[in-house]
């Protein structure tokens, strides 16, 4: 056994669906040496895995919830609540165990899987180069949403109703590309 426990170190509301909760959760060893071999072991068990070899996570979806695989940490989102939580978790630490001891019978994950650019994210922007955010434009914006320099609750034009569906967009391919979306 390789992963003894994850422990919680934080819950707050999800961004796309507030009534939901997310979770990061602390890991008792590294888990980067394995989660090439994750990703391998989970191919027929989750959608939508996406190996990142520059971040060093694996982000997948199991039902409804989206888990990303860090070094040291377990983030799960759109959870129902703190007991749900805890199966999501107990169920990543077996699945991590699980690769764990099947590593020396597999080939691990050598490339990304999938990678963003500033100008697949900028088509889900306003475009108003309104500078609320901070930047001079939106493509500077998406292009430090990209790099994991900036959070995307930063926008505040995109959390207006009018922008939510490119909001809701934007946030996917964000988390289907292995970034945290807080």
């Amino acid at each position: 056994m390789l992963l003894e426990k994850l422990d919680i170190v934080n819950i707050t509301p999800c961004i796309a669906y507030p009534e939901k909760i997310k979770v990061i959760a602390s890991s008792s060893v590294e888990l980067e040496d394995i989660i090439p071999y994750l990703g391998v072991t989970l191919k027929n068990k989750v959608r939508g895995i996406n190996y990142n070899t520059n971040m060093k996570n694996l982000t997948f979806t199991l039902r409804q919830n989206r888990y990303t695989v860090h070094a040291t940490k377990v983030a799960i989102t759109t959870l129902d609540g703190l007991d749900q939580a805890k199966d999501c978790l107990e169920w990543i630490q077996n699945e991590i165990n699980e690769a764990y001891s099947q590593k020396d019978k597999i080939s691990p994950l050598t490339e990304s899987t999938k990678n963003i650019t500033p100008f697949e994210l900028f088509k889900y922007t306003p475009k108003t180069n309104c500078g609320k955010c901070g930047e001079a434009t939106c493509l500077a914006f998406v292009s430090k949403l990209c790099k994991q320099r900036i959070e995307l609750s930063l926008c505040p034009t995109l959390q207006e109703k009018e922008y939510e569906m490119k909001k809701n967009k934007l946030i996917k391919i964000l988390q289907e590309s292995g970034h945290e979306i807080n």
